[in-house]
């Protein structure tokens, strides 16, 4: 076969015109779909990312919260309570730090303000009450778990004295904690950075969330305008319920489809008239709008080819799928018309 020359494929030309005009339909609807598609789900991650938008920052708010609270408590900050939370979790320890703290310090009060049965225990650990005396909580709780660390085996003295400071619930669990230094230096390596941002922010977190739980009264004020615009006085909706009521016990569904079409007509007035229309139909003309942006922001970018693999060489920088199934469409169209596929 000479180089340049054009050989025709050598079927039955209404049978390859049949099969090309498929070929081209089914990526006709390709193309729909895929805009409809993209469409559809554009609009799903807009509203997925709002709703978790929402219901991150009230978690955030809560954990925040919750860790202000327990650093309050016991005289701790927040970022030292989350990053104590995060030791116990990676040591396997089920522990409420509030409570193991509250106990702690409720102890050392107690041996530094004269109980001798604690100070003696404290004495097993190699601590005495100045050892304790103008530390923070924090580093008292450190301080007794370096010394644990430290002493090792010993006959279960260790053991004894830990359950006197934390209780018979907690010093077991602190005894492994305590004898595997290494997930406190993990923890604070891990939320170091995090604990503080989050006691910048915890203030600000909180009034976020009190404005957010104004939400269920907000939808509250709104059936309230409008149940006010409709008359809540209860007559539209007696007249309406008797007449439903009437109409059902006398099998007229005729009755009945023409109150719903007249009464809710007149519903339908009043809200027009309270201008809710307008705002609902901008709101959804503008919620089109970002999804349209947001398709086009969503196809991917890719780099062009270089000129010596037969591309621009970068004058261009994404690839338009909808584009190119549409030149794929022309070509097939083109072929359809020549009774066949030509090869050059």
């Amino acid at each position: 076969m000479a180089i340049g020359t054009s050989v025709k494929v050598g079927f039955d030309g209404s049978e390859v015109k049949k099969g090309f005009a498929g070929i081209g339909g089914m990526f006709k609807s390709i193309g729909k779909g895929m805009a409809i598609g993209a469409g559809a789900m554009m609009s799903k991650s807009l509203l997925d990312l709002g709703m978790k938008l929402a219901t991150g920052i009230d978690q955030l708010a809560d954990f925040a919260g919750e860790a202000q609270d327990t650093a309050l408590q016991v005289g701790a900050t927040t970022s030292e309570i989350i990053k104590l939370d995060r030791a116990l979790a990676l040591s396997g320890a089920a522990i409420d730090s509030g409570r193991l703290l509250s106990t702690m310090t409720d102890n050392i009060y107690d041996a530094s303000h004269g109980s001798e049965e604690l100070q003696k225990t404290f004495g097993a650990l190699g601590l005495t009450m100045a050892d304790l005396a103008g530390q923070s909580t924090i580093d008292q709780f450190m301080m007794i778990g370096k010394a644990v660390a430290t002493i090792g085996e010993n006959g279960g003295e260790t053991e004894k004295a830990l359950k006197d400071i934390f209780g018979g619930k907690m010093y077991m669990q602190l005894l492994k904690l305590f004898r595997n230094q290494d997930v406190f230096e993990q923890a604070n390596k891990e939320l170091d950075s995090f604990g503080k941002n989050i006691e910048d922010m915890q203030d600000n977190l909180g009034k976020t969330q009190d404005q957010f739980q104004r939400i269920p009264y907000l939808w509250k004020s709104f059936n309230l305008a409008l149940a006010r615009g409709i008359g809540a006085n209860g007559n539209f909706w007696k007249k309406l319920f008797d007449g439903f009521d009437q109409a059902l016990n006398e099998g007229n569904f005729s009755k009945l489809g023409y109150m719903l079409k007249s009464e809710f007509a007149k519903a339908l007035e009043v809200i027009a008239g309270s201008g809710a229309l307008d705002t609902f139909k901008n709101f959804f003309r503008d919620i089109g709008k970002y999804i349209g942006e947001g398709i086009s922001s969503a196809l991917p970018k890719l780099p062009s080819l270089p000129t010596w693999l037969g591309g621009d060489g970068g004058k261009t920088s994404m690839i338009d799928p909808i584009s190119e199934i549409q030149r794929t469409n022309s070509l097939l169209e083109r072929i359809y018309r020549t009774g066949g596929a030509l090869y050059a």
